[in-house]
This record gives C-alpha cells, sequence and structure tokens, in this order.
C-alpha cells in the first residue's frame, strides 16, 4: 500500500496541476461509475418488466430489452393511431393538433383536420408530454446527485 501512494505521488507532481487527480477523487469516481451502472441495471429491468413479451422471461440481455420495447412502442403507436382514427383525437390533444396544422399548413385546413398520420400524432404527443418528461428527468438527475452524496458521505 504505502509504496504505491508514494510513486503515485512522485508520478502526480509530474502531471500540471489541472490533470492531477487524487486517490479520494479515483475512488469518488469510481463510486459514481457503480451507482450509474446499477441505475441503468435498475432501469432496464424496470422495462424488461412493463414489456409483455419479456416480463416473464427471466435473464434477457440489453439488446433483447432495447429491440423488444422498440417493437412494443412501434405496435403500441399503431394502436393508438387506430383509435384515434376510429374514435378521435382527446379534448386536450385536439387543440395542439389544430395549433400544429395551422403552424404547418395554412392551404387546405379541411382535408389536413380530418387525416391523421403517425408523424403528426407524434409530434402532438411530444408537445403535450414534453414538460412532464423534463420535470421527471430533473427529478431523476436530483435525486441521482442526492444518492451520490449520500454514497461519498457515508462511504457505502
Amino acid at each position: 500500500g504505502g509504496g504505491k501512494t508514494c510513486i503515485m505521488a512522485e508520478v502526480d507532481r509530474l502531471r500540471p496541476s489541472y490533470a492531477r487527480v487524487t486517490i479520494v477523487q479515483h475512488q469518488a469516481r469510481s463510486v459514481v461509475r457503480k451507482y450509474r451502472k446499477k441505475r441503468r441495471y435498475l432501469q432496464l429491468w424496470r422495462l424488461k418488466e412493463m414489456i409483455p413479451s419479456l416480463a416473464q422471461q427471466g435473464a434477457v440481455d440489453e439488446v433483447d430489452i432495447l429491440e423488444e420495447t422498440t417493437r412494443y412502442i412501434l405496435s403500441l403507436e399503431q394502436k393508438l393511431l387506430e383509435k384515434v382514427r376510429e374514435h378521435g383525437l382527446p379534448e386536450k390533444l385536439v387543440k395542439m393538433k389544430d395549433k400544429h396544422i395551422v403552424s404547418d399548413d395554412q392551404s387546405d385546413n379541411k382535408d389536413a383536420k380530418d387525416n391523421i398520420d403517425m408523424n403528426m400524432m407524434k409530434c402532438i404527443l411530444h408537445k403535450f408530454a414534453q414538460p412532464e418528461i423534463e420535470r421527471r428527468l430533473e427529478d431523476q438527475k436530483i435525486e441521482d446527485e442526492k444518492q451520490i452524496l449520500e454514497i461519498l458521505e457515508t462511504g457505502r
């Protein structure tokens, strides 16, 4: 232990000050990497549990989870589009659709009003969901920072 630290210190003195990494910083970075890896694993596990075709399976690798998730999202989008074509848009989304049409195309509003495609549906849903997604991401970032600080302070 002690000899390695001494050699490390000698090597560190040769580096410019901005490039020096203390042992504590190195350990902290290691803890952060470990935390992020664990969080990523938990997120993948949660995602796996949400996908009907994967939920009952045992070990599944990351690529399979992401590919199956993509297929599942595409199937949900298709079902949603069919429902909207059959029953119309919910009232909250109609206003967003009208704003989208006005801003994109003023020529033939009647056709655009009656016809909705997947791109328009995605645009409407993304505009509708964006504030909530941003809020959740910010909450997750704050929670991650708290967790990392706690781990660093307690040494766990």
